[in-house]
């Protein structure tokens, strides 16, 4: 499982977290009936997981399948 799912566990909790707050927003349409609250905390939300996958994300570890190159030029 390890080369199908790469990364901490941590990041595909939050993965999951997202989907399932995603889906009560859309289910309680409050993406539309409190647009200001909702938008308060996306963005409130997308900082904190911004914050946590960079804090749990090891320096120099392999995050994509293919490697990156480092020359972008074609």
């Amino acid at each position: 499982m390890k080369r199908i799912f790469l990364g901490p566990l941590i990041h595909w909790l939050i993965i999951t977290v997202i989907i399932g707050l995603g889906w009560y927003s859309g289910l309680g349409r409050t993406h539309v009936s409190q647009f200001n609250i909702f938008l308060i905390l996306l963005i409130v939300l997308t900082i904190a997981v911004l914050v946590i996958v960079l804090k749990t994300s090891p320096p120099g570890k392999q995050v994509t399948r293919e490697p990156l190159d480092d020359d972008t030029r074609h």
